[in-house]
Parts: C-alpha cells; sequence; structure tokens
C-alpha cells in the first residue's frame, strides 16, 4: 500500500495548549493511516521572518548557534504565550504518540 509520512511542527506564534491538543487529536485520529511521523518545534532562521518577528519581540532565548545542538528539536523562543519548556514538553508529547 501506499505509505504515509507526516511532519508536524509545534511552536508557532499565538500557538496555544489547545492548538496543541487539536493537533494531538487529528495525530490519534490520523494514526492507523500513518507511517511514519516526525514532531519538530519551529525554528529562527537568521534571514526569515520569523527570525525578524523573533528578534523584534525579544523572543529569543540565545541565538541558534548556542545552547541548542538540534534547533528543530529544541524550542529556541520564549514567546508570552508558550514558553520554550511548554513547547519542548508538546514535541515529546506528540512524538511518542
Amino acid at each position: 500500500g501506499i505509505k504515509n509520512w507526516t511532519y508536524w511542527m509545534v511552536g508557532a506564534p499565538e500557538e496555544t495548549d489547545e492548538d496543541a491538543r487539536m493537533t494531538a487529536n487529528l495525530i490519534a485520529e490520523l494514526k492507523p493511516h500513518i507511517s511514519w511521523k516526525m514532531i519538530n518545534v519551529l525554528s529562527a532562521i537568521p534571514g526569515t521572518p520569523i527570525w525578524d518577528m523573533a528578534q523584534e519581540n525579544g523572543w529569543l532565548v540565545h541565538k541558534p548557534t548556542e545552547g541548542v545542538k538540534y534547533p528543530y528539536l529544541e524550542s529556541q523562543l520564549k514567546m508570552p504565550w508558550m514558553p520554550p519548556e511548554r513547547i519542548n514538553q508538546w514535541r515529546r508529547t506528540l512524538e511518542v504518540m
């Protein structure tokens, strides 16, 4: 049959716990049809609109090359509606579903 590979991201600007729960519910619903999934966090990469937004709003916890070996697995953004620890927790939760 056809294999379905999915890619999911958490930690988008203004994403809430309820949004992350909705993502979890969708993954659970689709699980029988998913062959493989990847869960990452939003990364602010220099030169991108997210980088500019993070710089303007003071969301960067540290520069992308400092302190985080894999920026797509560990949040580097401290946004008012969801701290990086919570974003990381959601990534881990979704990953093991």
